[in-house]
């Protein structure tokens, strides 16, 4: 005998027995989209996670698409057939929910994979962004998304049961490259500059050879700076959940530090490891200061 959906046995005991039946209190709609499921769980997570990737893997996007866009996405796509939909016929709280497969199909439009892993433990605190899934122990009522490890994976504390766990990868497969010709595509190039800040920390060049550079981060407080010996990446441009990113040149994210990035206490340490990455990666040495 095929098992009955739970999520559909929940709805339909809710419609019996709680005040919040959606036949008596149907779920506010604004052209035809749940207005409920705006700022849940589902788009926030999406949301806090792309800010997240986006952070730890070096991507600038122009402008990032609030919870609320998601969320319109999200329905728009499957809007022929939503099982939210018809369980909000029940009970109005199932107009809140994103279902795993809307959450891929929703990364996916912005050219980001999930690998599905099987422990918590397996997701890097440091270089991944995960999606986790987690419900109260002993309930069928209390679900929520996760975005781990910018919040904390026990949602509900020693009753938290953990369901799936979706880290981030970034997907090549569907990048459009825009310019063909090499010269073009260095020469209109956006360029890391000698100096600027981000998230705090200042950052300024000290010397560059080709595609190696050494800069020296501080921050305001700091008795003294730490230096970074970092490899300098480019792309030729590309889309990304409907943004075009210019051809630029990138500083390597968490996710390469190590193998592309490098942190030093002195100046002397970084000088060493800078001149051990120009062997490999450079071959031509013509230094490039940076300007007083």
């Amino acid at each position: 005998m095929k098992k009955i959906n739970p999520w559909i046995f929940l709805c339909l005991i809710l419609s019996l027995f709680n005040s919040s039946c959606g036949i008596l209190d149907p779920a506010p709609r604004t052209n035809g989209n749940f207005t409920d499921h705006y700022y849940s769980c589902g788009p926030v997570s999406i949301h806090d996670a792309l800010t997240d990737f986006y952070y730890k893997n070096n991507i600038y996007v122009k402008r990032q698409l609030t919870s609320k866009e998601i969320s319109i996405r999200i329905q728009e796509r499957h809007k022929i057939v939503s099982l939210r939909g018809i369980m909000s016929v029940f009970d109005n709280r199932a107009a809140q929910l994103t279902f795993p497969k809307e959450l891929i199909d929703e990364l996916a439009s912005h050219n980001i994979e999930v690998s599905e892993v099987t422990s918590i433990d397996d997701v890097d605190r440091i270089s991944d962004t995960a999606l986790v899934l987690v419900h109260k122990k002993g309930t069928i009522l209390y679900y929520h998304w996760v975005c781990y490890p910018r919040e904390t994976a026990q949602h509900y504390g020693k009753d938290t049961v953990i369901d799936k766990i979706y880290v981030l990868r970034l997907s090549l497969t569907d990048f459009f490259l825009d310019v063909p010709s090499l010269f073009m595509y260095t020469l209109g190039m956006i360029k890391i500059p000698k100096e600027f800040v981000k998230h705090g920390f200042n950052f300024k060049q000290i010397k560059r050879v080709r595609d190696v550079a050494i800069f020296e981060q501080s921050k305001p407080g700091w008795s003294k700076p730490y230096y970074e010996v970092v490899k300098i990446g480019r792309h030729s441009g590309y889309y990304l959940g409907g943004s075009k990113l210019e051809a630029a040149e990138t500083y390597p994210g968490a996710s390469v530090w190590g193998i592309q990035g490098w942190t030093h206490f002195t100046l002397r340490d970084a000088e060493r490891k800078f001149k051990q990455v120009c062997k490999r990666f450079n071959q031509k040495k013509e230094v490039q200061h940076a300007q007083p």
